[in-house]
């Protein structure tokens, strides 16, 4: 058989090939990419540098993978590699997903997961529905979350807090905690109501201008107006450091804001954008106000979170389910505090080569830095 590739390589390709460096290939898309890729298994293969089942190879869907592996046999039956096709059944081609959870299934029990465990973002999102819709109904919540009823709904309540703490921000390895949540939080709600209120300051500046350009005022125009005057004076206590029920009493009559019909510019202005804009501007004050009324608001608001985490992460490792996120940070927390899988893995691969490797995802760094570090190094 040929030596020569099936394919030509130019001159910057064959850099990447001929590499033995750490190597990044950056490229549009359809320019080869995942070809130099395969030429390079195919060389340390070759000029024995690593063994077949001594790299491993990680892409990102299940197709990608089939068909990286498909062109590696093909490109190594091309090169005459046959004691690389030998082994070949044991290469470590695969998704990165598929990779982190055979390294979770040899450490998940010490987390109270079973190894048979499934892989489902889907199921993770439908459980974590149904158990926060069973919170929801089971709990009525502290004094803080109550006054968010006020102004969310049970299903806003659901998606906005209680979702994204199992499903975005929250980790199945670093249970929330409520304390720090709050201090770290407080600047970032002070930085909404500021946001908030701004929004405010722009309807009442933009529904004043349309309304002044129409010949006529609806009843529904002149109570819109009506309520960009009470949210003026809002704004106006909340820069002299008013606080408490005078800011909510305000707030309460002036956000429920009608649609105008007709077709003045300022009936059309409110109908389109204004009346909408207006509600969300006064809802997101009312709730920055309230997470920032009393010290202990935040912590009952991150403490009622909490308790909803726990249960549904228990929910979660009953059904022996995990999401390809909760899959991924297991895997970097096994191997940053089990120096004795981390060191098994970096022996068993003398080589990592990533296709389409997203280098805006930190968890995606890590794990890689994880894998590749050097024998003699172990840092913490």
């Amino acid at each position: 058989m040929s030596d020569k590739p099936a394919i030509q390589l130019d001159q910057y390709q064959m850099e990447a090939v001929s590499s033995d460096a750490n190597t990044v290939v950056t490229a549009g898309a359809g320019s080869g990419k995942t070809m130099v890729l395969s030429q390079r298994f195919v060389r340390l293969v070759k000029e024995q540098k690593a063994a077949a089942d001594g790299i491993l190879t990680l892409t990102f869907t299940r197709k990608a993978a089939l068909e990286m592996k498909q062109r590696i046999h093909r490109d190594l039956q091309r090169s005459g590699c046959s004691e690389a096709i030998k082994v070949f059944d044991r290469a470590a081609i695969s998704t990165l997903d598929s990779f982190c959870a055979r390294v979770v299934k040899s450490g998940c029990l010490r987390w109270g997961i079973s190894p048979g465990f499934t892989q489902d973002s889907d199921a993770c999102r439908t459980l974590a529905q149904e158990q926060a819709l069973s919170y929801l109904t089971a709990t009525q919540g502290p004094p803080a979350v109550k006054s968010l009823l006020e102004v969310m709904s049970f299903g806003e309540l659901q998606d906005d807090l209680l979702i994204p703490w199992v499903l975005g921000r929250g980790s199945i390895t670093a249970p929330l905690d409520p304390d720090a949540a709050a201090s770290a939080w407080k600047h970032r709600i002070t930085g909404a109501l500021g946001e908030y209120a701004d929004r405010m300051e722009q309807v009442i500046h933009e529904g004043r201008s349309a309304a002044r350009e129409s010949a006529k005022h609806t009843a529904t125009l002149t109570r819109a107006l009506e309520l960009l005057d009470q949210g003026e004076e809002l704004l106006t206590l909340i820069d002299q450091g008013v606080q408490g029920e005078p800011l909510y009493e305000l707030l309460r009559s002036c956000w429920n804001m009608r649609k105008p019909t007709g077709k003045e510019p300022g009936n059309i202005y409110f109908n389109q954008t204004g009346s909408d804009a207006w509600k969300e501007a006064c809802r997101g004050v009312f709730l920055a106000l309230v997470m920032l009324s009393r010290e202990d608001a935040q912590r009952e608001v991150y403490r009622w979170i909490a308790e909803f985490q726990g249960e549904y992460y228990l929910r979660l490792k009953r059904s022996q389910l995990l999401s390809f996120k909760d899959t991924a940070e297991l895997a970097r927390e096994m191997l940053i505090s089990d120096r004795e899988l981390r060191r098994w893995y970096k022996n068993r691969y003398s080589h990592i080569m990533i296709d389409e490797f997203q280098d805006n995802n930190q968890l995606q760094k890590e794990l890689l830095y994880l894998l590749a570090e050097r024998m003699d190094s172990e840092g913490d």
